[in-house]
């Protein structure tokens, strides 16, 4: 089955459907093709050119059972991640309005109580402080965010550079400035 097979079984699916899950289908094809993979694991080196084809040709399938899973993985997602955003998007403006409401209410009390210092002690931890989230939305200077980055999340940067880098090294690029590029034996 390819993705977008894949991908319509994850989306047809309905009450009283019997049909194998797309996880049990693509399961299936990753059982069979890690049993062909312990086959060729028997081999020490690959004797000739012949066999060196086939290999690429097996690599190949490999691949492409790894994208339909990785796309079969994503369309499974995208419903609840869709609706997770439609939730967002649904209560945030009557959230925004209460919190600018109880933010006008806030500064009043403030007033207030600032001039009625008996008053202002019951009314410190009863006062609503806006909770407001922040959140990066683009880079405008790569150069300056890498700065940054090194300087306040050095760890989290090179995990996320090597899992790039990876994935270069896994489409098949094995010198990659920067990074050590080693041969991964499973």
């Amino acid at each position: 089955m390819n993705a977008s097979g894949m991908a319509a079984a994850v989306a047809a699916r309905g009450i009283g459907d019997n049909a194998p899950r797309p996880i049990d289908l693509a399961t299936e094809r990753v059982d069979e093709l890690v049993a062909v993979a312990d086959q060729w694991r028997k081999l020490k080196e690959l004797p000739n050119g012949e066999t060196a084809a086939d290999a690429v040709d097996f690599d190949r399938q490999l691949f492409g059972a790894y994208e339909q899973a990785d796309a079969a993985r994503a369309a499974a997602r995208k419903p609840h991640a869709d609706a997770a955003a439609a939730v967002q998007a649904t209560w945030k403006p009557p959230l925004e309005k209460l919190a600018a409401a109880r933010e006008m209410i806030g500064d009043l009390l403030r007033r207030w109580a600032s001039d009625h210092g008996s008053v202002r002690g019951r009314l410190s931890g009863y006062l609503y402080t806006p909770h407001r989230s922040w959140k990066a939305t683009a880079v405008t200077d790569i150069a300056e965010a890498c700065s940054w980055a090194i300087e306040h999340h050095r760890a989290d940067l090179e995990s996320w550079l090597i899992i790039m880098a990876s994935r270069a090294a896994r489409s098949g690029q094995h010198a990659i400035p920067g990074f050590k590029i080693e041969e991964e034996l499973s």
